[in-house]
């Protein structure tokens, strides 16, 4: 039976899929063939710009069975070499392969495309974030990911995509996750560090992205050098936040718990409406707490704890779509019952711990032991 012109276009836009675009050379091949096997069935299209003369990519790209396009972009040497310029070329191909453009690096993963699909179905927004996880980071970020044709790239190092009139709307996909696994192969790392070196001459900064860079690859002394550098130079609140973050997670990192808690109290400072260093404080200082029978001290640190998820959960509810507030709020709730539970207010641990919207296993066995307790 023949499907009519109406049938056959609601159809075509219910499977709708995007065009992925991304950037790589010879050593990022073994990454794109696990990247390839994921994506395979979900995209329309690849377009591919290799930066170098060898053909390591185009035969994993080739053996994937896709539809694609590659290009090489070359650059005269290291020192002049553009990202923003390489994404350009190959969102350039892309543009001309479908309506919905999407970008990876080569060691990311995507856990599960699914929810990607409906999104860019559903027709609301021309633009979406998904949470990206980075090995070295203990929370998640958001990346603008997914996009029409009104976006393009700029900045030479650490690039960023754009609408060029800046008014749009973006949307978190929740439920998606870019996982961001090289192996213990940390040329990227270093090839951007001295990039980032030779900017820093004219450009102070680039401190901060070099300081990105060593925390990525989980070199935590080098990141400090660079991230006090970096503060000494910021004066907006939440870039000094976030940049005090860092220093707070890789002290942490270095088992220097004592100074963690220090940058992340002074983060406060800064950032007083955002739930990160209140619920690593709370974390912090919860594990202080979980002898048993607890000394006073131990009882002081649990108190703190407790005041610090408690100022969490309580913080105004924030629309912006780059963070995920449910996560927040979960983790939140979930932590805060446990402190009552510490404490024996069983009744308010359950009261807690029914504001949760999906409950997981963990969330349950709390709720097992608060009912248990209070029998």
């Amino acid at each position: 039976m023949l499907q009519s012109d109406s049938t056959a276009k609601q159809k075509d836009k219910d499977n709708e899929k995007p065009v992925l675009y991304m950037i790589g050379h010879a050593p990022d091949a073994k990454y794109l063939k696990r990247l390839l096997e994921g994506a395979k069935g979900n995209i329309k299209a690849l377009s591919f710009v290799s930066t170098d003369n060898k053909n390591d990519c185009l035969d994993v790209i080739r053996e994937a069975g896709i539809e694609y396009s590659h290009n090489r972009m070359l650059f005269e040497s290291r020192d002049k070499f553009d990202f923003a310029k390489a994404r350009n070329y190959a969102l350039e191909h892309a543009k001309k392969m479908g309506k919905w453009l999407f970008w990876l690096d080569c060691d990311d993963i995507v856990r599960d495309y699914t929810p990607i699909l409906s999104a860019i179905n559903s027709g609301r927004y021309e633009a979406y974030a998904i949470n990206y996880h980075v090995s070295a980071n203990l929370a998640q970020i958001a990346k603008i990911r997914l996009h029409q044709k009104e976006w393009s790239w700029f900045g030479r190092i650490h690039e960023e995509v754009i609408n060029k009139d800046r008014d749009y709307e973006v949307c978190l996909i929740k439920e998606a996750l870019v996982i961001h696994s090289p192996d213990d192969d940390k040329s990227n790392h270093d090839f951007h560090i001295s990039l980032l070196k030779d900017n820093i001459k004219t450009s102070e900064a680039d401190y901060t992205y070099i300081a990105k860079e060593y925390f990525n690859s989980l070199r935590f002394e080098e990141t400090l050098q660079y991230v006090d550098k970096a503060i000494a130079i910021h004066s907006y609140p939440h870039e000094v936040y976030n940049l005090m973050l860092m220093k707070a997670l890789s002290l942490l990192s270095l088992k220097r718990e004592e100074e963690a808690l220090n940058e992340l109290e002074k983060a406060l400072h800064y950032r007083p409406f955002r739930k990160e260093a209140y619920f690593h404080l709370a974390n912090l200082y919860g594990g202080r707490g979980d002898k048993k029978p607890c000394t006073a001290k131990e009882t002081s640190n649990l108190q703190k704890g407790l005041g610090y998820i408690s100022a969490c959960n309580n913080l105004p509810v924030t629309n912006d779509p780059m963070i995920n507030r449910e996560i927040y709020e979960k983790t939140g709730y979930m932590l805060y019952a446990s402190f009552l539970i510490k404490f024996m207010d069983y009744g308010k641990a359950l009261e807690v711990l029914d504001k949760v919207k999906e409950p997981d296993e963990k969330c349950e066995e709390l709720r097992k032991l608060a009912i248990d307790k209070k029998q």
